[in-house]
């Protein structure tokens, strides 16, 4: 199949998000809404994953590589859509009960329908080029994630969800304000043809303001992780999904706008200004810190997030790197543990606190009978202690090998060692509660 045959299948496949959400406002009977999103998420699973295996054995994928290649098909863009399709569909098949018995059938409705609604936009923000049209999928996406929490009526939810909405709305401020200088600066709608502007980058000042706010905008709209900490208290289902989408898809997005908007925007005036090494130094912090809290914590859940901090931190590293092109073996398995390794934290630490009435790891007996845990408890256990078949391996490795002759190695190696210590310290608490060697204190 030749690319522009698989680009006139990926429009078709943007808009089935958008027909299947029309669907489930029709049909509000029988649940028939979940079906009807699940059999979406599926069929573009398994389009996205025809289309690795495509460009991944085709002798010419090599120029979908590049981050300036003028079209919405490159394996880039598949990597990101084919994870975050893969964890809504996750997110709807592991709380379809929870679903089924907290909302009600028109809700049910509703709410698949806006699941629908932000993976159609999401689509959009990954494939589009035009500055216009991606402020507005980013927009809509906003509001989608506002509106599903909204079904749930508590106190506390209410008031969170009024912060959110405040911190939307001043990075939404940030981000028109960013996408209007871009236009003004280059004159044109598409991203693509930024990079091509040589004044742009002879004019420092004007891209260290663009820097700092497009940054701030990110940072507020898609990293707020001063809210996912106080998220974790909370046991409703919504606030649950929210957290997830949180912390998993919206960080691929931040990581995906980031990396376009620098490679695209500022180009060669980025590897000539400081902000390279604040990105670096920001992703080692973010490393060090999470790992720190980590280790001294008990919360399974508290651990899950953290060690998906962590993880971020080293995809920030690799984006003040600059060098995606070169690190994309790295890129790649970061975002592979990122989605087989934390998620599947997380979903442990959920099916604890269902169980167990808590999050603590010393309870994880409760789950020895549960077919979830049995499936990916060995398979969990063995990524964590960074044998050279794990994904944190195989990415430390790349990321070491392609940068052994930078100036920041000894910041890399360390980040890693502490990195992999916090992880095989966990590790080592899973299989110490699991064998009763030893009995962790409250």
């Amino acid at each position: 199949m030749s690319p522009i045959n698989l680009q006139q299948l990926l429009h078709f496949l943007c808009y089935i998000p958008l027909i299947a959400s029309m669907f489930c406002l029709l049909f509000t009977y029988q649940n028939i809404a979940f079906y009807i999103a699940i059999v979406c998420f599926s069929t573009i699973l398994l389009a996205l994953m025809m289309f690795c295996v495509v460009f991944f054995t085709s002798q010419n994928s090599l120029y979908l590589l590049d981050p300036h290649y003028l079209s919405n098909l490159n394996s880039i863009n598949i990597i990101f859509l084919l994870l975050i399709t893969a964890i809504f569909l996750v997110i709807l098949l592991f709380y379809r009960q929870n679903i089924y018995k907290n909302l009600s059938e028109k809700q049910r409705s509703i709410f698949y329908a806006l699941i629908l609604m932000n993976f159609f936009n999401i689509i959009g923000i990954i494939t589009t080029h035009h500055l216009l049209k991606l402020y507005l999928f980013i927009e809509v996406y906003s509001l989608g994630c506002l509106a599903i929490i909204s079904f749930d009526n508590s106190k506390q939810i209410k008031q969170f969800n009024f912060y959110n909405y405040c911190f939307n709305v001043a990075s939404s401020i940030l981000l028109l304000f960013a996408f209007l200088l871009m236009f003004i600066i280059f004159n044109d709608y598409n991203i693509t043809n930024y990079w091509q502007n040589l004044q742009f980058s002879q004019k420092s000042w004007l891209a260290d303001l663009l820097f700092i706010i497009f940054i701030f905008a990110i940072i507020i709209k898609f990293l707020p992780f001063w809210q996912y900490f106080y998220k974790l208290k909370t046991k409703s289902l919504l606030s649950k999904i929210f957290l997830i989408e949180g912390v998993f898809i919206k960080t691929l997005l931040a990581i995906f706008l980031s990396d376009k908007i620098i490679n695209n925007v500022f180009g060669n005036h980025f590897l000539q200004s400081y902000f390279d090494n604040f990105l670096i130094v920001l992703g080692s912090i973010l490393i060090f810190y999470s790992s720190f809290l980590s280790v001294k914590t008990q919360h399974f859940k508290l651990i899950s997030l953290l060690l998906s901090l962590a993880t971020v931190g080293f995809l920030i590293i690799l984006l003040g790197l600059n060098q995606y092109n070169l690190n994309y073996n790295s890129f790649l398995f970061w975002l592979l543990h990122l989605f087989f390794v934390n998620f599947i934290i997380f979903l442990f630490s959920d099916m604890l606190q269902k169980n167990a009435k808590t999050t603590k790891i010393w309870q994880l007996n409760f789950l020895k009978n549960h077919i979830f845990f049995k499936i990916t408890f060995f398979f969990l256990i063995t990524q964590l202690t960074f044998l050279p078949i794990t994904f944190s391996f195989l990415a430390s490795w790349f990321l070491l090998i392609e940068n052994f002759n930078s100036q920041i190695i000894s910041m890399i190696i360390l980040s890693l060692a502490v990195y992999n210590l916090a992880q095989i310290i966990f590790a080592n608490k899973l299989l110490n509660t699991l064998l009763c060697l030893k009995n962790f204190k409250t």
